[in-house]
């Protein structure tokens, strides 16, 4: 049995809806603002996002001293000198953080119990606990003192916490990078 194909018509579909016309569509609605208001509120978004930017910027690029300090601390923790030469270093990498932010000639002439005394007043909290301040205090005069492994952790993170963590004065920083031998 065979089916016969039905003769093209050249219409296509249902053929009731042969005189059906398709709706026309209106134009796209336009996203740009048509008053000057939303233009001018557009810019000011813009430029507050900018300003933002630049600020965001220049603390990151005022901090550049903290990162490089702090990767040198990373280095001291699995530095396998001495402790006590280990705290040698230590002593002179937060001197040397210190001048990258503090007038030189007051951090120069801090030495013993003043320069510990500075260092845990640039912090919210002390960031340095009594034992730890006379072992850095001593580390770089008295190669003799026994320190132990817990002694160094506990002293490197202290130095860690006030690398990150102690306050700028309110003066135009050097991004410098701190010199070490």
């Amino acid at each position: 049995m065979s089916q016969a194909i039905p003769p093209n018509t050249g219409s296509f579909g249902n053929g009731l809806l042969q005189d059906f016309h398709e709706i026309s569509l209106p134009d796209p609605v336009s996203y740009m603002p048509e008053t000057i208001g939303w233009l001018f509120l557009l810019a000011a978004i813009v430029l507050y996002a900018l300003w933002q930017s630049i600020k965001a910027y220049k603390t990151w690029a005022n901090n550049r001293y903290r990162r490089i300090a702090l990767i040198h601390i990373q280095q001291l923790k699995q530095d396998t000198a001495p402790p006590i030469h280990v705290m040698a270093k230590l002593a002179v990498l937060l001197k040397a953080t210190a001048l990258q932010v503090f007038p030189r000639t007051h951090i120069a002439a801090l030495s013993g119990e003043q320069w510990l005394s500075f260092l845990n007043q640039q912090t919210a909290s002390p960031s340095f606990c009594e034992q730890s301040r006379d072992l850095l205090g001593s580390a770089q005069y008295r190669h003799n003192t026994r320190v132990s492994k817990q002694q160094l952790s506990q002293l490197i993170a202290e130095s860690e916490y006030w690398v990150r963590r102690h306050k700028v004065p309110n003066v135009k920083l050097s991004v410098a990078s701190p010199q070490h031998d």
